[in-house]
């Protein structure tokens, strides 16, 4: 089925559930059920006379997204703007749209043929199209890099800390050469204090863990939609994961005969490639099944959960010290990886560059530990 008009009547990509009506790939599909000619209409809130930088990035991400999918876009100014896109050109002529709505016989309330008459003949049209396409370095807002969601977030934040503005367009930089420039100096430093090495191998993995969690959630909510049905089962799935790989750290050691250094050099490199394999996984041709993502979840706590004893019966010292010292880094790890995979990672490097940065973290801590 097909249409001649389709209108996204939402907000703001404030969130990773909202931002997937706003990617290139939702208007790919838009675009797929649209008649030769139609339109796509969708709004976003707005200002009429001042735009800041902030504002100015969020509207110039939808505004160069949609032109990925759309050859014709138009923003009509206002407290609220609203796009309209097509394949054909849209006719942004006054008299004739108001011609049109008269001849039609069209009952309205707010579009009357004097409101169209200021809208496309003020010289805030004109400058609404120069601003955004002046607003250049801005990304293109994709279900795997929810970029745009994250200058939603910058917008709101700038306005109740307008100093830390450049604090925040910093952090819209952040790339993998930022995580790798990060990570050899913390693992020279570790490599030179050597009774750091556990401790940071641990941190790496309560990141790792916190992570793997979040990026799972984000990608069943990109494949599947709404996340909050099945966050429960990915949840009780991933900390089930954690108390099976726990009690199986011990088994290990049992069976392979290996020393507890090497079963944790094992269980990093293993943590690594499946960071590294996992947007593989989601970036098939075939979307992965729901039922996949709590077998993931498994997967990623069985792993991580394996770490926290084996590095318990590596560390010397009193078991109250030891197991207080490593619980600590696991926790701080797993703090400083909730809170930059969904603020920071995920929309600005996307899944896929998460995944691999988490892989760099799990790399760094097999350094030190070898």
């Amino acid at each position: 089925r097909t249409f001649d008009v389709v209108i996204l009547d939402l907000p703001e990509p404030a969130t990773g559930a909202l931002n997937r009506f706003y990617t290139q790939e939702f208007f790919e599909e838009v675009h797929a059920v649209l008649n030769p000619g139609g339109v796509f209409a969708l709004g976003l809130p707005s200002a009429e006379n001042y735009w800041s930088p902030e504002l100015a990035r969020r509207n110039a991400s939808v505004y160069h997204t949609l032109h990925r999918v759309f050859p014709e876009v138009i923003v009509l100014p206002g407290e609220h703007n609203f796009f309209l896109a097509s394949d054909a050109p849209l006719e942004t002529d006054p008299a004739v749209l108001a011609g049109r709505l008269t001849e039609r016989g069209i009952e309205t309330r707010w579009v009357t043929p004097g409101y169209i008459e200021y809208i496309f003949t003020t010289d805030r049209f004109a400058q609404v199209r120069q601003e955004l396409e002046a607003t250049t370095g801005v990304r293109f807002n994709r279900d795997l890099t929810p970029i745009c969601y994250y200058y939603d977030l910058v917008l709101w934040l700038s306005l109740f800390y307008p100093n830390l503005r450049g604090a925040f367009e910093s952090t819209s930089l952040v790339n993998l050469w930022w995580v790798v420039g990060l990570l050899v100096l913390v693992a020279l430093l570790v490599r030179w204090r050597r009774g750091w090495a556990v401790p940071f191998a641990i941190a790496g993995i309560g990141l790792a863990e916190m992570t793997l969690e979040v990026v799972i959630l984000f990608a069943f909510q990109v494949l599947h939609g709404y996340v909050y049905a099945e966050v429960s089962l990915i949840v009780t799935a991933f900390m089930a994961g954690l108390a099976l790989g726990g009690a199986a750290s011990n088994r290990l050691l049992v069976v392979s005969g290996w020393s507890a250094r090497r079963a944790l050099i094992v269980v990093q490199a293993a943590v690594a490639a499946y960071s590294g394999v996992f947007p593989l996984i989601i970036s098939l041709p075939i979307p992965a099944p729901a039922l996949v993502f709590p077998l993931l979840a498994l997967l990623a706590g069985y792993l991580t959960g394996m770490a926290f004893p084996l590095a318990v019966a590596l560390m010397r010292g009193s078991a109250g010290r030891v197991a207080g010292l490593l619980y600590g880094a696991d926790l701080v790890g797993g703090c400083v990886g909730a809170l930059l995979a969904a603020v920071l990672f995920v929309p600005v490097l996307g899944i896929p560059q998460t995944c691999v940065a988490i892989a760099l973290v799990g790399l760094a801590g097999l350094a030190v530990l070898v």
